[in-house]
Order: C-alpha cells, then structure tokens, then sequence
C-alpha cells in the first residue's frame, strides 16, 4: 500500500497547486485592494503587472487543474492500482480540485467582470483627458514663453537701436562743434594773421618814422630818438593843460 500511495501522482500534483493557488489568492487580494481604492488603475504601473501576473496565474492553473483531473479519473478507472485511495479519499480528492478550480474561475470572472472592464476604461478616459489637459497647458506655456522669448528679443532691438540713434545723434553734434571749432580756430588764425600784418605794416611806418627823425636829428640812436618824442609829447600836454587852465 506505501508503494500504491508513492506512486499517486496526485499529491505532487496536489502540493504544487495549492502553492500557486495561494500565491494567486493573495495576489487577487492586493488586487481587490485597488480596485476598491480611489487611485486611478489606470495611471498605476502595478496595477497593470498585477492584472497580468494574475491571467498566467489562472491561465497556468488551469492546466494543472486539468492534470489533477486526470489523475483523479486515472485512480478511479484503476482503483486496483491504488488500493490506499479509498472511496472517501477520492471523494476529496474531487472536492478539493472543485475547490480549487472555483477559485480560479472567481478571479477569471472578476477580472473580468463587466463592473472591473468599467472601471478601467473609466480611468483610462480620465487619463487621456488628464494628458490632453497637460498637453494643452504645456503647449500654452510654451506658447507663452516663445511670446514673451519674442517680446524680449524686440525690446531689446528696439533699445539697441534707440541706443545706435543717439549714438548717431551725439556723433553728429560732435562733428558740428568739430566743424565749428575749425571754423572758429580758422578765423582766429586769419585774425592773428591780420593781426601780425597791421603790427608789420605799424613797425614799417615806426621805423620809417624814426628813420626821418634820425635824419632830421642826424642822429641814428633810436633812445635818444624815443627820448625826444617822449619830451615833445609832454610838451604838447603840458602846453594843452596851460592853455586849459
């Protein structure tokens, strides 16, 4: 009987898919979770590995359910064979795959539920609409930003070129003192070259003066010459002050 029950395939079988049944319930259980949260699934990444850790749960499950299936039909068309299973024993046995399998098929049914499909477009469309509205705000604000980049760039052509039009205004009223300057630098040159002329023309007649004088006199030292005018001229004063009194 030890040899019959060592060779049931069925608790290999047996082990192995309640280990996989546990890991989906608790994974169904986190699911459960979110969806009864107010998150939006459809914006959460784990939601979206869950979901498919899920299906090739039950996918996987599914075919190893089958294989139990088969090796508890498998005992029932050779009860000889193991003759440690024991009516009572087979009975659960298919209780404990029927078990199993309902298990899976509730996940199965609420994954796929229409209430879990409405859920998820619902989310999905808010998204899209959440994404539309960013998309919209950003190109605003990009838009905004390319119009004020603008409305800078001009002003500050606009103040470079009021800048180079002042620039060209005070040039201009440098060259015009310039031009003035010359001007002025000009006849200030012609009226000292006037000027130099009537002192030579004042120095030819003096020196023609004296020179009569020193003939007159026979005399060619100019002191003694400008000694003798000066005595002349306070003579004619004097005589003018006389003759005034």
């Amino acid at each position: 009987m030890a040899s019959s029950a060592a060779s049931d395939p069925f608790y290999v079988a047996r082990d192995e898919v309640q280990s996989s049944v546990d890991e989906m319930s608790a994974r169904y259980e986190e699911w459960q979770a979110k969806q009864a949260s107010g998150a939006n699934l459809a914006r959460s990444a784990s939601f979206d590995d869950l979901q498919q850790k899920l299906k090739e749960d039950t996918h996987s499950l599914t075919a190893d359910l089958r294989d139990v299936d088969a090796s508890i039909r498998a005992v029932e068309k050779h009860p000889e064979r193991f003759p440690h299973c024991t009516p009572s024993e087979l009975a659960n046995r298919r209780g404990w795959a029927t078990r199993m399998r309902q298990q899976v098929r509730d996940v199965k049914n609420a994954m796929s539920s229409e209430a879990a499909r409405q859920r998820l477009t619902k989310d999905r469309e808010m998204l899209q609409m959440e994404e539309g509205a960013a998309r919209k705000a950003n190109a605003e604000e990009n838009s905004r930003l390319l119009g004020t980049n603008k409305q800078v760039q001009e002003q500050i052509v606009q103040d470079q070129d009021e800048q180079l039009d002042d620039l060209a205004r005070v040039t201009h009223r440098l060259g015009e003192a310039a031009q003035a300057i010359n001007v002025e630098l000009y006849d200030q040159q012609r009226m000292l070259g006037e000027l130099d002329e009537n002192i030579d023309r004042q120095q030819d007649q003096m020196n023609f003066v004296m020179g009569g004088l020193s003939r007159l006199l026979k005399t060619s030292d100019h002191k003694q010459l400008c000694t003798v005018i000066v005595l002349f001229l306070i003579l004619i004063f004097l005589l003018m002050w006389n003759l005034n009194l």
